[in-house]
C-alpha cells in the first residue's frame, strides 16, 4: 500500500485506509484490500475437526473450538400452545407455526378470547377456556349460552295434586284443599282447632274432619245439637218420655213396668180370684166394647191397672172370697130351717111339712127352690 508523500496530491479516499487499520491481520479481506489474494483461504474448521453432534467455531487467535450445535428453526420450539412448526425455505432458521384452535399469532402465543363476543345470555358469567368458553348460568337458566329458562315445574315438585306455577329460578305450589307447605307436603290437621264440641272425638280426614259424637248426648257435624231421645218414641204403652242429656226416662202408667214401660204387669199371675173366679186384666183391650164386653166403655191406659174377678154363682166380692148367703132371702117356707150351701141352700122342714127343699143360686140374687112350696 502506497502512502502519499508531502506535497503530493493523492485524491484517493481515506475510507479504505481506515478499514485496513481496523481489520485483523488474518482476515482475507485485508489481503484483498491490500491488493494481495492468498492462494488458499482454508481455515482450521474447514477440515471439520469436531466430533459428530458438535459444531466448530473459529477463535480470534486463529484456532477453533468445538461446541454443541446451536438449534435453529423449528428445533428451537418457537411455536406455543401445541402448535405445529413446519420449516420454511432454505434458511435453517425459517419456520411457520400452524396454531391449534383457540390461539393465534406468529408463534401461536395469543389466546383467542372466545368471551369477547359475549355469547352468554341473561347475565351469565363467561369463562374463557382453551378453544372454547363456558357460561356460568344464573339461577333459573340453562343451556350452553344460558339461553333456556329452566322450567322448575317439569319435575312435578308439588305433591298431593297441587298446581305448580313456574317462575324465574323458582316455582310456587297452589295446594289442594287440606294440604300446605312449599311443596304441599303437609296434611293440614283440621282437628287442631278442636272443632268437635261437647266431648266429641275428632278424626282428621283429607281436607276435612269427622266428629264422633258417640256417648255424648249430642249429634250434628260438630256434636253441637243435643240428641232428643224422646223423638223416636221409645216408651211403650203410651208412657210419657222425659228428656235427659244423652238419656231419657219413661214414666209408665200403672200396670206397666220396664225401662221402656214395655212390660204389662200380670195382675192375675198371683191368682187373686178365689173360689174358681175368672181373673180379667183391665189392661187387655179386647175386654172392652162389644156385646160381650167385660168392662164398660173404651180402653184407656189411665184405667188399665188392676184386675176384675168374674165370680162363679154363689160367690161375690172383689176376689170372689165372699160366699153368697142364699138363706138371706129366707127361701125356706113354713118355718123351715135354711142351711146355706156353696152356691145353694137346703131347707130343713118342720113337723108337718115336707119337700126336697133344695135350691141353688141363679145369680143376681135369684134363688131357685126345688120342692114343695
Amino acid at each position: 500500500m502506497a502512502l502519499a508523500g508531502p506535497g503530493s496530491r493523492d485524491c484517493r479516499p481515506l475510507a479504505p485506509l481506515l478499514l485496513l487499520l481496523l481489520l485483523p491481520p488474518w482476515d482475507p479481506a485485508l489481503a484483498l484490500l491490500a491488493g494481495t489474494v492468498p492462494s488458499e483461504t482454508r481455515g482450521d474448521c474447514a477440515s471439520d475437526p469436531c466430533a459428530p453432534g458438535t459444531q466448530c467455531q473459529a477463535t480470534e487467535s486463529g484456532g477453533y473450538t468445538c461446541g454443541p450445535v446451536k438449534p435453529q428453526g423449528c428445533a428451537t420450539q418457537p411455536c406455543h400452545h401445541g402448535a405445529l412448526c413446519v420449516p420454511q425455505g432454505p434458511d435453517p432458521n425459517g419456520f411457520r407455526c400452524y396454531c391449534v384452535p383457540g390461539f393465534q399469532g406468529p408463534h401461536c402465543e395469543l389466546d383467542i378470547d372466545e368471551c369477547a363476543s359475549r355469547p352468554c345470555h341473561h347475565g351469565a358469567t363467561c369463562h374463557n377456556l382453551a378453544d372454547r368458553y363456558e357460561c356460568q348460568c344464573p339461577l333459573g337458566y340453562a343451556g350452553v349460552t344460558c339461553e333456556a329458562e329452566v322450567d322448575e315445574c317439569a319435575s312435578a315438585p308439588c305433591l298431593h295434586g297441587g298446581s305448580c306455577l313456574d317462575g324465574v329460578g323458582s316455582y310456587r305450589c297452589v295446594c289442594a284443599p287440606g294440604y300446605a307447605g312449599a311443596s304441599c307436603q303437609l296434611d293440614i290437621d283440621e282437628c287442631q282447632s278442636q272443632p268437635c264440641t261437647h266431648g266429641g272425638v275428632c278424626h282428621d280426614l283429607v281436607s276435612g274432619f269427622r266428629c264422633d259424637c258417640s256417648g255424648t248426648g249430642y249429634e250434628g257435624a260438630r256434636c253441637e245439637e243435643e240428641v232428643l231421645e224422646c223423638t223416636s218414641g221409645p216408651c211403650a204403652n203410651n208412657a210419657s218420655c222425659l228428656e235427659g242429656l244423652g238419656s231419657f226416662r219413661c214414666l209408665c202408667w200403672p200396670g206397666f213396668t220396664g225401662e221402656l214401660c214395655e212390660v204389662d204387669e200380670d195382675e192375675c199371675a198371683a191368682g187373686p180370684c178365689l173360689n174358681g173366679g175368672l181373673c180379667l186384666q183391665r189392661s187387655d183391650p179386647t175386654l172392652y166394647g162389644g156385646a160381650q164386653a167385660a168392662f164398660p166403655g173404651a180402653f184407656s191406659f189411665r184405667h188399665a191397672a188392676g184386675f176384675l174377678c168374674h165370680c162363679p154363682p154363689g160367690f161375690e166380692g172383689d176376689d170372689c172370697s165372699v160366699d153368697v148367703d142364699e138363706c138371706a132371702s129366707w127361701p125356706c117356707l113354713n118355718g123351715g130351717h135354711c142351711q146355706d150351701l156353696p152356691n145353694g141352700f137346703q131347707c130343713h122342714c118342720g113337723d108337718g111339712y115336707a119337700g126336697t127343699g133344695v135350691g141353688w143360686a141363679l145369680g143376681a140374687g135369684r134363688v131357685r127352690v126345688v120342692g114343695p112350696g
